[in-house]
């Protein structure tokens, strides 16, 4: 297809097309894990729930990819494979939220004390010496 063709799907019809992508995405995770003998058979509800799971991280992904002004073509690309990815997709994404929320907490910490840092819980060798530390 041509860009003006993708242009004209993508800015018309932005929300099912995202849709139909994890969907289809969905339904390939589906197929995977049948033949790779993770489920035993076809099941409806197990499609549905890779379909569910499928969009969320779809949508998602395409909210991530419009806010960081990645190219359409590109987007659809990281939607369908993000989609297939399912529940590992969702997991890397809460990785990645959880560390920008502990930087942004950090900062604005740091705007209203300029001397507070966070440091990392004692490793263990630490925590032993602090108890024999205490036994003493």
């Amino acid at each position: 297809m041509s860009d003006k063709v993708w242009d004209f799907l993508i800015g018309w019809s932005i929300p099912i097309y995202v849709v139909f992508l994890s969907v289809w995405a969905g339904t390939a995770h589906t197929i995977r894990r049948i033949r790779q003998r993770e489920i035993p058979h076809f099941s409806i509800r197990e499609w549905v729930g890779d379909i569910v799971i499928s969009s969320l991280i779809g949508v998602l992904t395409f909210h991530l990819c419009r806010y960081a002004g990645v190219d359409n073509m590109l987007m659809a690309v990281y939607v369908g494979v993000a989609s297939h990815m399912g529940t590992r997709a969702l997991s890397l994404f809460e990785r990645i939220f959880s560390a920008w929320i502990c930087v942004a907490l950090e900062k604005t910490i740091k705007k209203f004390l300029p001397d507070f840092t966070l440091r990392e819980p004692p490793t263990y060798d630490q925590q032993e010496e602090a108890k024999k530390k205490l036994e003493e």
